[in-house]
């Protein structure tokens, strides 16, 4: 069984890099600027949690419009935290019953942006 690979958007800066770089080509407008001031106002030893937080920022805008609480939220968090997912046992969930339900797309954005 293959794995299904998730395909990144051309010209798009996935996957985001976990650095000011990465984020400022990755996030948009207000979020943009948010993270701006936040970096510009942190303290020593504080980046590398800024720069975390936004990460995960990014790759959620990255994966769209997602319900809270619903099943795609769950995937897209797992993704973003690093937890382990079998992507093999997603492809044959993909043609499951009910898999209509999940949004496919926002994952397969999620773990290109995340470089999984």
């Amino acid at each position: 069984m293959s794995t299904a690979a998730a395909q990144p958007v051309p010209h798009s800066p996935w996957p985001i890099e976990r650095s000011s770089r990465g984020l400022l080509a990755a996030l948009d407008g207000e979020a943009r600027s948010r993270f701006i001031s936040e970096l510009l106002a942190t303290g020593p030893g504080e980046t590398e949690n800024v720069i975390a937080r936004w990460w995960a920022e990014a790759v959620r805008q990255a994966a769209g419009e997602v319900s809270a609480g619903s099943v795609t939220a769950l995937f897209v968090e797992r993704i973003i935290g690093g937890g382990t997912v079998d992507w093999d046992d997603m492809a044959v969930q993909r043609r499951q019953r009910g898999a209509r339900f999940i949004d496919w797309d926002a994952i397969d954005r999620a773990r290109a942006a995340a470089g999984r």
